[in-house]
Order: C-alpha cells, then structure tokens, then sequence
C-alpha cells in the first residue's frame, strides 16, 4: 500500500506470504516493481500498467501462465476492450482480466520498443483521460487505443502458446492476488536469488 500527496510518497507497507522459493522468484520482485513504479511516477499508476508492469518482473512460471491466461480470456470473450482497461482507476471484478491482459499488453509494448519507452507512455497517458491516444502517437506507431489494441491481438494469434510447463500450475484466486499472496503449487526451479531481486526495471536508470 502506498500514501501519495501532491506527487510524494508519504508512506509505503509491503506484507508478503507464501513459500520461499516463490517469494523470491514471483512475491518480491512483483512488489518491490510496485514500489519502484510509485516512486517513478509519484502518483498511482493505471491498474493494468502497474498490474502489468509487476507481472513482468516476475519469473517464467508466472509469466508462462499470464500469457495461458490471457488466451483463455480471448477465446471465451470475456476480454476487456484496451480503452475501457486504460481508464480503470480500480480493480474490476474480475480481476484476472486485468491481471493477464495487463501484463499480455505490457509485454507487447516492452518487446515492441523498450522498457523506458513503456514508462514514458505510461507517464504521458495517465495525466489526462483522453491522453492514451496522443501517448500512442508519441511514442509507439499506431494512431490510438483501437489500433494499437488490433496490433496487441494480431500479434496473439500469430504467436505459439508458451511452454506446456505452466500447463499443471492451478489457477490463483482473485482474492490472492489481491492481497499479494502467491503460493502456486510449483517444483522449484534452479535460480540465483541475488538476480531475481535485481528486479526487472533496473535498468531503465
């Protein structure tokens, strides 16, 4: 949880529970990107992009399993148009629509372009709520919301799922991830400790 004033961080809490292995892999650079994202941008950030942003600085299990997700979500039309998931200033109720099409779209732009690039989209659309548009133009190559979400979808279907290795990981319920906790039934993977911590937007610096 985060206390912003007038573009200040006043105050910050970060409770995480579950195994080790996932607290190091999945838990911890999730949070601490939270962190990074409300002392970058000194406000809260747009559910998805912050949602999305964590997601992926988490390890391949979670990532493998977002992107599962997000198709799963398309072929039973239970997608949320991208304008619609811009403008949400609080989690929906069904949170794994955010949570997936956050990080599938997050995903695209970063591979698209770079993760410096994603934050100053990010930075230039949440100031107003017509400003995703005028942000697409500047720093990406579509003209707004509907091309951009064409582009995201095109690229869904010309793209392979990733590894079956995700497909025995249960599905986290909407409760746990809203309170942070993933504690998936997974074999640990081999792993340095120290890399995963370095969390996934060091370098943007």
């Amino acid at each position: 949880t985060f206390a912003f004033d007038n573009g200040r961080v006043l105050g910050q809490h970060m409770n995480i529970e579950g195994s080790l292995e996932r607290m190091v892999n999945s838990v911890l650079p999730h949070e601490v990107t939270h962190t990074v994202f409300a002392h970058y941008f000194r406000h809260p950030v747009p559910r998805w992009a912050d949602e999305g942003g964590a997601v992926l600085s988490e390890d391949e299990i979670e990532k493998n399993r977002h992107d599962q997700l997000v198709r799963q979500i398309l072929n039973s039309h239970r997608e949320m148009p991208l304008r619609r998931l811009f403008s949400l200033r609080d989690y929906p109720q069904d949170v794994m629509v955010l949570y997936a099409q956050g990080f599938s779209v997050a995903n695209f732009l970063v591979g698209t372009s770079s993760k410096p690039a994603f934050l100053a989209f990010v930075a230039q659309g949440m100031q107003s709520p017509g400003g995703w548009d005028q942000a697409i133009q500047s720093h990406y190559r579509y003209r707004n919301v509907e091309e951009l979400e064409q582009a995201w979808l095109t690229h869904l279907r010309n793209t392979r799922l990733l590894p079956p290795m995700i497909l025995h990981v249960a599905a986290t319920p909407a409760a746990t991830f809203l309170a942070s906790v993933r504690a998936t039934k997974t074999p640990p993977q081999p792993c340095s400790p120290q890399y995963r911590i370095k969390h996934f937007w060091r370098e943007t610096k």
